[in-house]
């Protein structure tokens, strides 16, 4: 019993140590944060992929989207509310040459501010999973220039 109430007090004593520590690098010298830079593309962890129409090609594409997204290290949440940023736009399905094709006209991933924090136009595909690829690798670069160019303002 005693052993349990140790480890118990070990884990207490760990918990506001790292507590203190977490405080003390966010506050600086001067009294400001270091986070004084408003919300960006470089903080996106999580996305909400928001519907991208009714048909079954929307599902799809979602579906395709999430995964991809998944792929390149992005969390995808089932509620906008617990994501960082919302991802919509418009799938439409087209028959070229016999052959039906999923567009995407548009891609907007917003903050919950409203804020347009990336804007992608793509071109038709057969696949929508090479779509959903193709737009989740321009995102994670788009995500890695904004971090590294947010690195570079820093003090």
């Amino acid at each position: 019993m005693r052993r349990l109430a140790d480890r118990a007090g070990t884990r207490i004593a760990v918990l506001g140590c790292v507590g203190a520590l977490t405080l003390a690098t966010m506050a600086r010298a001067d009294g400001g944060s270091y986070r004084e830079r408003p919300f960006g593309l470089a903080d996106v962890r999580s996305i909400y992929i928001a519907r991208l129409g009714s048909a079954e090609s929307g599902v799809a594409t979602r579906e395709a989207l999430i995964e991809a997204l998944r792929t390149v290290g992005f969390a995808t949440v089932k509620r906008a509310e617990q994501a960082d940023a919302v991802m919509s736009g418009s799938v439409v399905t087209k028959v070229v040459r016999g052959e039906s094709v999923v567009v995407f006209k548009t891609v907007v991933l917003q903050a919950h501010s409203g804020e347009t924090l990336w804007f992608m136009r793509l071109r038709p595909a057969r696949s929508p999973r090479g779509q959903a690829g193709r737009m989740a690798r321009s995102l994670r670069a788009s995500v890695e220039q904004a971090v590294w160019e947010a690195a570079r303002e820093v003090p």
